[in-house]
């Protein structure tokens, strides 16, 4: 606590706290924006103002430029000199001592003022500008933060065009804030030649044109009427380089220049042109340049992914979810075939403080987990997250910052989709997340957004990876009219190769799938994310259960046969669960955060629950690799369906003995759902679990990427190569291995717990086929899966 900012506290409480519009102080001691907002709304009282507001507007200015003009020794109103020695105090000048209200202690104070910001010290006295300054939190000695070669900058700024009409005082606290740069461009058109209120510190088309036409300086280059190197100069130190300030382009100019404009990625002309101006003064930089990168929310055909690479692209910034905006399968295939390489945007909303906050940064990137297992993209992929607004410092320290440490904490539970974490914002929101917070790898900075305070008065992150610089007509051959953002891309961008990405499977029966992605495809991976979590969060020092990482596949098929396989005599015994020791405890984690899914299983037309059970066979017991013979991971799938179709002619013939096996066989088999029999949806879950039970038997796949490939191809296909890889297209094959089911020989007086009984049992027959019989069985079953292509 400052006695002497609680004493000009208690004095503004009791003489203006009847006046209309006051707002009373807290009397803590403390400088800070309410006593800065007392002081003027005092100032206000004292020049007839009503009701006082906080803002120092065109208003106070005009009343104070005609009825106070400057405060000096010719002041008489001892309130005004009051409020002027309560202003220093909370500077941290020394004001009024004691009662004595006069000019003459004020003085020197008032000259130290004008010496830090400047000006010089002869002659001190304030005007409404410095006044106006006196009434912000603006500093006039280097901070913490600040360095003494911006300080030289904004002095030197405030000593050169404080007289200008519109030129208002810059803070000298060493820091490049919005103020400052503000001031650089009142600066710079003033140079260019703009009278004073056409100059108004925006960065708009004629100062554009007074740079490119006025303002190149070179090297050798010297300052004379015009003060474009200084300028210059100062731009660079603006961005963070220690360049020299004397209006000379020497040697150690121009290397730093040569460094920024690497940095940016300009071309290295080593002279302060447009472009390198341009990127120095604003955040968008030189919006006519040529870039290699862009984004969109359109999601791109195939000829339009040519198109952009016809016009000079290389990779594209596409979102990972969002209705209508999401990346698709044929749209991922398009890009990696044109050739463009991908920067994933993963949002969902995040356009105010509202949205930021750990849950939802962890439920996000839980959601980037999925989705991008899903669309297949390799681990380390650098997916970036939104800040699709302005936050402001206690914004960006607190909820944003949650939010991205929610992103990180779900990143950490993946054993497998390690993914890494980019930030998409203000220069500002990039620097404090990345550097500040280490909560980001990469930024993705948000440069367009020229007003946003965010990106004014800050340099450009010293990780960025892509820089949005303006959105126009894409300008692509042959394409429909949509915008694009423009993004230069840095050499220390990661986008994503594509050109060993396999998309994912489409939808192709008939589920309602809102991505258009394949819905049992797009569950099995969410539900190996959620596994892979279980498994972490439930490991201790003592139980380590992410061991069993490589058990996930049998977990998540165990899952979906239940209860339709897992009940009576049969599966129980031959899907029986490997479970030793701690991996109960892996096994009932992950079924409890599969139960926490929504959907908890797929939401598919698919008989997931037969894939599931048969695919347990072959991961259980191995798949067969002899084309005329089975296996006992055969047992479940195909051979016991054909059995329980044979138990079904079994059955009949004994009321009508006349029965033709073939025909009744051929009525049965492959037919549509309801039908009875050996249905066409049980034909095609036994032949995924084969094909999708291979690779992860052997070659230790997990369940989603042993299913991309076969997924990708329609049911019949599937079908038709389950013919070809297990039974090498071969009637004879087909025969001879279900003749040696049907003979039963090899599960009798063996270590295997499915007997001839069991099988009997399950198929609902007296007893198993002779062998002519098993021939036919064979030759019908065969001459299906021929059909199929």
């Amino acid at each position: 606590m400052d006695s002497q900012v609680l004493a000009a506290q208690q004095w503004l409480n009791q003489t203006y706290g009847g006046v209309d519009g006051w707002v009373t102080l807290d009397q803590d001691g403390q400088t800070g924006w309410p006593t800065m907002y007392g002081l003027t709304r005092g100032l206000q009282h004292e020049l007839g103002i009503s009701p006082v507001t906080s803002g120092f507007g065109p208003t106070t200015t005009a009343r104070f430029k005609s009825q106070i003009g400057r405060i000096d020794g010719g002041t008489t109103s001892e309130n005004v000199l009051r409020l002027l020695s309560a202003a220093l105090w909370c500077k941290g000048y020394p004001g009024l001592p004691g009662t004595t209200v006069s000019w003459g202690p004020l003085a020197q104070s008032v000259g130290w003022v004008r010496d830090d910001i400047g000006l010089g010290d002869s002659n001190p006295y304030v005007d409404v500008k410095l006044m106006a300054s006196l009434l912000t939190m603006d500093a006039y000695i280097k901070l913490g933060p600040g360095s003494a070669s911006v300080r030289d900058v904004q002095r030197w700024l405030n000593g050169t065009y404080l007289d200008r009409a519109d030129f208002a005082v810059v803070p000298c606290d060493g820091i490049y804030g919005r103020a400052v740069q503000t001031a650089m461009l009142y600066a710079l058109q003033y140079e260019i030649g703009m009278a004073d209120g056409v100059a108004n510190g925006n960065f708009g088309p004629g100062t554009r044109e007074g740079i490119r036409t006025k303002a190149t300086v070179t090297p050798g280059a010297t300052d004379g009427p015009k003060r474009f190197v200084r300028l210059y100069q100062a731009s660079l130190r603006f961005n963070g380089y220690d360049s020299p300030f004397n209006g000379t382009f020497d040697n150690a100019t121009l290397e730093h220049t040569r460094s920024f404009q690497s940095f940016m990625e300009l071309p290295v002309t080593l002279a302060g042109d447009y472009s390198t101006w341009c990127a120095l003064v604003v955040s968008s930089g030189d919006t006519n340049i040529a870039t290699k990168g862009f984004d969109t929310n359109q999601q791109l055909t195939p000829s339009e992914a040519v198109g952009a690479v016809q016009a000079g692209y290389t990779t594209v910034g596409r979102y990972t979810v969002g209705a209508g905006k999401f990346i698709t399968a044929a749209e991922l295939d398009g890009l990696r075939d044109a050739g463009l390489t991908l920067l994933p945007i993963h949002q969902r909303f995040n356009d105010s403080p509202a949205e930021m906050n750990w849950i939802n940064g962890h439920t996000h990137g839980i959601e980037a987990l999925e989705r991008c297992r899903t669309l297949g993209l390799p681990a380390d992929s650098l997916v970036f997250f939104s800040v699709d607004f302005d936050a402001l410092g206690e914004t960006i320290h607190g909820p944003v910052a949650d939010y991205f440490q929610g992103v990180n904490d779900a990143f950490e539970t993946s054993l497998s989709m390690h993914l890494r974490v980019g930030v998409y914002g203000t220069r500002n929101v990039c620097s404090i997340i990345i550097d500040d917070k280490q909560l980001a790898e990469g930024a993705f900075v948000a440069g367009m957004s020229t007003g946003f305070s965010g990106n004014m008065g800050f340099p450009m992150p010293a990780k960025w990876h892509y820089n949005q610089i303006v959105e126009i007509d894409n300008n692509f051959p042959g394409s429909r009219p949509f915008g694009i953002d423009k993004d230069v891309v840095s050499n220390r961008a990661t986008p994503i190769n594509l050109s060993s990405v396999v998309s994912p499977p489409i939808e192709r029966d008939g589920s309602a799938s809102p991505t258009g992605f394949d819905a049992f495809f797009e569950w099995v991976c969410r539900a190996e994310i959620a596994c892979e979590r279980a498994l972490i969060e439930g490991s201790t020092p003592g139980q380590d259960i992410k061991q069993f990482a490589h058990r996930i596949h049998d977990y998540i098929a165990h899952w979906m046969q239940k209860p339709r396989y897992w009940g009576g005599a049969l599966w129980p015994v031959y899907t029986a669960t490997q479970d030793d020791g701690l991996e109960v405890l892996a096994r009932s984690a992950c079924e409890a955060e599969l139960g926490r899914l929504s959907p908890n299983k797929p939401a598919t037309a698919r008989d997931f629950e037969h894939f599931a059970a048969t695919l347990r066979g072959y991961t259980n017991w191995g798949v067969s690799t002899a084309k005329d013979d089975y296996s006992y991971g055969d047992l479940g799938g195909w051979p016991l369906d054909l059995l329980q179709v044979w138990g079904s002619y079994d059955r009949d013939r004994k009321t009508d003995p006349g029965l033709d096996l073939a025909q009744y066989l051929t009525a049965r088999i492959g037919v549509p759902k309801g039908a009875g029999g050996f249905e066409w949806a049980d034909v095609v879950a036994d032949c995924d679990a084969y094909l999708i039970g291979r690779p992860i038997v052997e070659h230790s796949q997990g369940l989603s990427a042993a299913s991309r490939e076969v997924l990708k191809l329609g049911a019949g296909a599937r079908v038709a190569k389950f013919y070809a890889d297990r039974f090498d297209r071969s009637e004879a094959n087909v025969i001879a291995a279900f003749s040696k089911v049907a003979d039963g020989i090899d599960l009798i007086g063996h270590n295997f717990p499915v007997t001839d009984f069991l099988l009997l049992q399950a198929a609902g027959a007296d007893s198993l086929p002779t062998p002519e019989e098993a021939r036919i069985c064979g030759q019908v079953f065969a001459r299906m899966l021929a059909a199929q292509g």
